[in-house]
């Protein structure tokens, strides 16, 4: 049945999030997308459904590790500790959807197209090395129509041949591909009918010279729709005619927009694509350090400042926003209020969400330490 040798680290560039939250091929998610019940007509093949993968709520996981210097303190002597967090995910097994849509207009015509079809044959055969078994992709033209040239394959050769079949004919918009791309990326999801929506990783990469003026808003729309079901657009400016201003809004961000002034370079910008999607990652995160009555913080020394700073008990709350890709290190001292081996925390744990939704969590190790009590004064005889 699979033809794509499996690899895991790399796929599609896209992002694991969808919109809806309604089960496959449900009327509901039709509706949802701005498309009437009956629209996935004729002019879009039924493809045949596989089996589903397995969907796991999270795949990413956070190691922990806790310093302090060793040896034992003296009461009311500060004790630096330093916190490192680091995320490990790992690529899921999702269904990995791309629709190329291609110009085929007249406005392509001569070397813009001839070098279109050198890009995305060169592109289509480096997926073989990229894709693992559960990916698909289809290909939809627009010249004088839009037309559904290849329905969802695996199979990369057809893909190749599909390429080959786009003519350079007629002024349909962009936004008449896009359209038909959005009924294809629907039936799509039939491939796959016991996975929920927001487990297939849906990507439209369109390559073209842009649309008019007088057709940009209407390609936004399309593209308004495509963003609202997570439908990841990549797109692809091509030839030195190209509408700059309107095939950069049309990406889903600045990252994937993508421009050859020459035609020559879209190989090699086109490839950028395999490798940007990677494995899930932490993209917020809240950590909460708890201290135990018997130690003080330090006024200042936490670095980087928390969030939020609580009082009975003492609770350092950081709100992480930002990509945790690197890891996050955090440090702070407490002073020691009373002898004997005493723990320096009474706990400090984590909760995250990941791109897709997927959240878990975590808890660090408690650091202990020996705090002496300094030594009697002796008073001086009679």
């Amino acid at each position: 049945m699979i033809r794509l040798p499996r690899r895991t680290a790399v796929a599609l560039a896209t992002a694991v999030v969808c919109g809806a939250s309604l089960c496959l091929g449900s009327i509901e998610r039709v509706a949802a997308l701005g498309l009437p019940a009956g629209s996935l007509g004729p002019a879009v093949q039924a493809p045949t459904p596989d089996p589903s993968p397995a969907i796991a709520a999270t795949w990413c996981a956070v190691s922990t590790t806790t310093h302090l210097a060793p040896g034992a303190f003296l009461l009311g002597e500060p004790v630096a500790i330093t916190r490192t967090l680091q995320p490990r995910c790992i690529n899921p097994p999702h269904p990995k959807h791309l629709v190329l849509v291609l110009d085929g207009t007249e406005a392509m015509a001569g070397e813009p197209a001839a070098e279109l079809d050198r890009a995305m044959r060169a592109f289509v055969a480096s997926l073989a090395t990229t894709l693992d078994e559960d990916a698909r992709v289809a290909v939809v033209s627009f010249d004088g129509v839009a037309r559904e040239v290849c329905p969802f394959t695996d199979q990369l050769d057809q893909v190749q041949r599909c390429i080959g079949r786009i003519g350079n004919r007629g002024n349909a918009p962009l936004a008449d591909g896009l359209r038909l791309a959005r009924r294809t990326m629907i039936a799509g999801r039939a491939l796959w009918p016991a996975a929920v929506a927001e487990s297939i990783a849906e990507t439209i990469l369109m390559a073209s010279v842009g649309p008019s003026e007088d057709h940009c808003d209407e390609a936004q729309d399309e593209v308004a729709q495509l963003s609202a079901a997570g439908i990841l657009t990549v797109a692809v400016c091509v030839g030195r005619a190209c509408n700059v201003g309107c095939m950069r809004s049309l990406a889903s961000s600045p990252r994937y927009y993508l421009e050859a002034r020459s035609t020559s370079q879209l190989a090699t910008i086109l490839s950028q694509v395999i490798v940007d999607y990677v494995a899930p990652r932490i993209e917020s995160a809240t950590i909460t350090e708890t201290l135990p009555v018997h130690m003080s913080l330090v006024e200042g020394s936490v670095d980087p400042p928390p969030s939020t700073v609580k009082r009975r008990p003492t609770r350092l709350v950081w709100t992480v926003s930002r990509n945790l890709r690197d890891g996050l290190t955090v440090t702070y001292r407490v002073r020691p209020l009373a002898p004997g081996y005493r723990p320096l925390s009474d706990g400090m744990r984590g909760t995250f969400r990941e791109t897709g939704g997927g959240m878990g969590a975590f808890e660090l190790s408690v650091p202990w330490a020996r705090v002496l009590a300094p030594p009697a004064l002796s008073t001086p005889g009679p």
